[in-house]
């Protein structure tokens, strides 16, 4: 009886404090969330099955976080959504991926085309307001100022025309080093003190003196990565770069592809792997699905010795 008065006091107490007894969120269970992600991509990409695609992003979203799912994938749903002749369901995923982001200003012939003229046509009449939703979540920080400010210094006047005529090759790329040299403190610097999460085009600036920053941004990056908080496909392509690009060396995960001749009909090849018979298991510890399923979504010829699994 002691006990349950205990209880009861307690619970009244925190009921005027303010707290919530309510059991927490469960935590963003990574591989099952990219596993299934993956699953949507192959299902809409290669086998054009629309309702196990939206079934599949419909998993998605009961078992996302506030980062996932994110525009791409509503978007997603919502020319599912639009095949499958839902009208009203493609425009209530469009107004989801615009208030995760989607710029419905751009490529709007394409838009149409792909959901509808009835779902653009709702959406772009809410649009300023929806647009509005989406300017209020994004996070406050460093980062976000750190790149306005890169547009109005030396870093975007050293790319200027003027620049390019008055200076030669050498000592545009001395600026340019110069310039990148101390954005890349100041972000560090940021990043450091908690005040925005490594990202931005600022990372892609990792060459010369800045390598010696790599495994910090690097670590970082993972951190993000594992929270739910950046795709594995976007930390992939950063890592392959930096190893390929500025590194030199043969790339980890085979997210850099190229293409030897232009056409409509042209196949992309992919950069050296560090590991044909290995990249697969890197792949999956990142939540990035197997390299045949990439090569037959984005269209790229698969590495000498890659061997593909038996279906």
């Amino acid at each position: 009886m002691k006990n349950c008065f205990t209880i009861a006091v307690c619970t009244l107490a925190f009921s005027l404090l303010g707290f919530k007894s309510d059991p927490p969120a469960p935590s963003f269970d990574f591989h099952s969330y990219w596993n299934k992600y993956n699953e949507s991509q192959y299902l809409l990409r290669v086998d054009s099955n629309y309702i196990k695609t939206l079934n599949c992003i419909k998993w998605l979203e009961s078992n996302g976080n506030s980062t996932f799912p994110d525009m791409n994938t509503f978007y997603d749903a919502a020319r599912c959504s639009y095949m499958l002749r839902d009208s009203l369901g493609a425009v209530a995923y469009l107004e989801k991926s615009v208030i995760k982001g989607m710029n419905l200003l751009n490529n709007s012939e394409r838009i149409k085309n792909e959901v509808g003229t009835f779902a653009f046509q709702s959406v772009f009449s809410r649009y300023a307001e929806l647009h509005k939703q989406y300017s209020a979540s994004k996070a406050e920080s460093m980062h976000f100022l750190l790149e306005d400010k890169k547009h109005t210094t030396l870093d975007q006047f050293a790319r200027s025309a003027i620049m390019r005529e008055t200076l030669d090759k050498d000592q545009l790329a001395k600026i340019m080093n110069y310039v990148d040299s101390l954005n890349m403190a100041e972000h560090i610097a940021c990043v450091k003190q908690g005040l925005c999460p490594p990202g931005g085009m600022i990372t892609y600036h990792l060459y010369g003196k800045n390598e010696v920053y790599f495994p910090f941004i690097d670590s970082c990056m993972k951190v993000e990565l594992f929270a739910g908080r950046m795709q594995p496909s976007a930390y992939a392509f950063w890592y392959d770069r930096q190893l390929g690009y500025v590194q030199h060396v043969p790339q980890k995960y085979g997210c850099n592809v190229y293409y030897t001749e232009q056409s409509a009909t042209a196949k992309a090849k992919i950069s050296p792997l560090e590991s044909v018979d290995s990249v697969d298991f890197y792949r999956t510890e990142i939540g990035l699905p197997p390299l045949w399923q990439s090569a037959e979504m984005s269209g790229f010829n698969l590495p000498e010795g890659y061997k593909r699994p038996k279906k």
